[in-house]
């Protein structure tokens, strides 16, 4: 009998957060990669090089993820080239600093992790590329609506790039389909892990048995109102009913 084929894929994960070095986002791509690793791929992650390297990501390497940092500024001789061509009048197209890492690796998967807008060069590589990919889209808000050059840019690298749009939560994907004036086909809700203790509801809390003691709240979140909007919770509450 012939031996199966190899069923195992390229995956290149390329993390687009800038904002910092761990979060959410980290431990929903960190988790794929140590899942589809387990399950016999090769899996490489190309990731800004953060000083210091949170060491989840580090452990990676560990477990036989290849870990590829690169600085996210070019050096001094590509930004010379980019000068000189912008006096002369030549403007070239500005390539990613892992273009050429990717084109050598010509993975199966390009995934991209994101928020809103952020996605866009790793959607924009994946087409030059001729690269399948999968964004993961991690936030979005009203306060970073694109203007005319920014949608017309998006939705041109939607539409030239082959993938899918996973969002963690609907109504980040119905922002961002009202965002860019157009329904995403093929998009799909995948859930960030939590770190909650089991699945099931809480109890309620006993009720005090000092009659004064009033309500108690408790709010899930950390404290970061530009995220999390404490400051629209204090609002709701300071209001009469």
């Amino acid at each position: 009998m012939p031996e199966p084929a190899d069923q195992s894929r390229t995956i290149a994960i390329l993390p687009l957060n800038m904002a910092g070095a761990w979060g959410g986002s980290e431990l929903l791509w960190s988790s794929l990669a140590r899942l589809w690793h387990g399950q016999g791929h090769r899996v490489h992650v190309g990731i800004r090089a953060w000083a210091p390297m949170p060491q989840p990501i580090l452990a990676l390497q560990d477990c036989g993820v290849d870990l590829h940092s690169y600085k996210p500024h070019p050096s001094i001789v590509p930004r010379a080239f980019a000068a000189l061509s912008r006096r002369l009048g030549v403007q070239g197209p500005r390539r990613h600093p892992l273009h050429s890492w990717l084109r050598r690796m010509q993975p199966d998967l390009l995934v991209l992790s994101s928020d809103c807008l952020g996605g866009l060069p790793g959607i924009q590589l994946a087409a030059s590329l001729r690269i399948p990919y999968a964004y993961i889209m991690q936030a979005n808000s009203e306060s970073w609506w694109p203007d005319d050059d920014q949608r017309a840019q998006m939705n041109a690298a939607l539409d030239a790039a082959t993938g899918a749009i996973c969002f963690v939560g609907e109504r980040n994907r119905d922002l961002f389909e009202l965002q860019l004036g157009r329904q995403l086909a093929h998009s799909m809700i995948c859930r960030n892990p939590h770190a909650a203790l089991g699945a099931d509801p809480l109890p309620w809390p006993h009720e005090p048995s000092d009659a004064n003691s009033g309500l108690r709240f408790a709010f899930l979140g950390r404290t970061e109102p530009i995220a999390k909007g404490q400051d629209l919770l204090l609002q709701a509450l300071a209001q009469p009913q």
